[in-house]
């Protein structure tokens, strides 16, 4: 029941501010915090690997019931199926579009997708054994969205009469950044003051991220951290396009975890360079949603229930 509260509390917390930032992608605590943990840092993902081949790109996805779903994926430059028990077994190309899959000492076994609808195979066939594509999320450049209860300016107007919860302990002063002024290279896209949000109407009544100083610093190390060609989503410097990510921007379903196995090479290496970047300054990744990192001093603010407007930010 304890560690149920702390986590309704750093929910709370998180949502007050959040941003999705074309160049420090991400959904951020506003509220920086420090209790001394001392924040493991993820390994480096390693080389940038190659794209894969776009005949495999409608092939790639989850297949059968939830549980245990069959995935195929691309791994080390090879098609990959993994199996419910976690093992991964190649599949060789074969004449017709077809592939097989070997586990010795069994014959080949022919392999066959289902006709593509929408840009995505419709099944997977195992000579006479089919199963149906499953569908996670929102497609490349769709977004979840469902329907609110109420109408959003009733629902603004209630959280805004609500109270922060009563908190013991000494609190840091809150010290706000407006990110926008932090660096010229953060790309804000704030989904919540749009229509393309998970609501499908705007939440915020500005366009702003915000953070607590130190962990508007320690974001702007991590952006230092990356090389000339990506920034964080990431977006690609030459055409200022977000990168491909295993799954899309707040989108419920596996697909947002940060271990999630699916997917490509590139777009899991794309996922771990965030990460990476990330955690060597000290934030730590929500381990439901790859864009989500909290700074490791979140805990020592108080939270907050202050509009936009009347934000009072640092001078310096």
């Amino acid at each position: 029941m304890k560690e149920k509260l702390r986590n309704e509390r750093h929910r709370s917390r998180i949502r007050l501010f959040v941003l999705y930032a074309f160049a420090f992608a991400a959904s951020f605590a506003a509220f920086a915090a420090s209790d001394g943990a001392q924040v493991v840092s993820f390994a480096f993902p390693g080389a940038k690997p190659v794209d894969v081949p776009q005949a495999w790109k409608p092939l790639i996805g989850e297949y059968g019931p939830e549980h245990p779903s069959l995935i195929v994926l691309e791994k080390a430059g090879r098609l990959v199926l993994r199996e419910p028990d976690g093992t991964d077994v190649s599949l060789q190309s074969a004449p017709g579009g077809n592939f097989t899959l070997i586990k010795p000492p069994t014959a080949p076994i022919l392999v066959h997708f289902g006709q593509e609808s929408q840009g995505h195979a419709g099944s997977i066939s195992f000579d006479d054994v089919t199963f149906q594509r499953r569908k996670l999320g929102p497609e490349e450049g769709e977004v979840f969205q469902i329907r609110p209860s109420r109408p959003i300016d009733e629902l603004r107007q209630k959280a805004l009469a609500a109270s922060p919860p009563h908190e013991n302990g000494q609190f840091r002063a809150p010290d706000l950044v407006d990110l926008a002024a932090l660096d010229a290279t953060i790309h804000l896209d704030i989904r919540y003051a749009t229509t393309n949000d998970f609501l499908g109407t705007p939440v915020y009544t500005q366009a702003r991220a915000v953070l607590q100083r130190p962990a508007a610093d320690a974001l702007l190390r991590a952006l230092l951290r990356l090389n000339c060609a990506v920034d964080l989503t990431l977006y690609e410097l030459k055409t200022g396009e977000p990168v491909q990510m295993p799954g899309t921007y707040d989108e419920m379903s596996p697909r947002s975890f940060p271990d999630y196995p699916g997917g490509t090479s590139l777009q899991r290496w794309n996922r771990d360079l965030l990460r990476w970047a990330m955690e060597s300054e000290g934030f730590t990744v929500y381990d439901h949603e790859w864009w989500h990192f909290d700074y490791k001093d979140w805990r020592e603010y108080p939270i907050l229930n202050v509009p936009f407007e009347k934000l009072q930010f640092s001078k310096n």
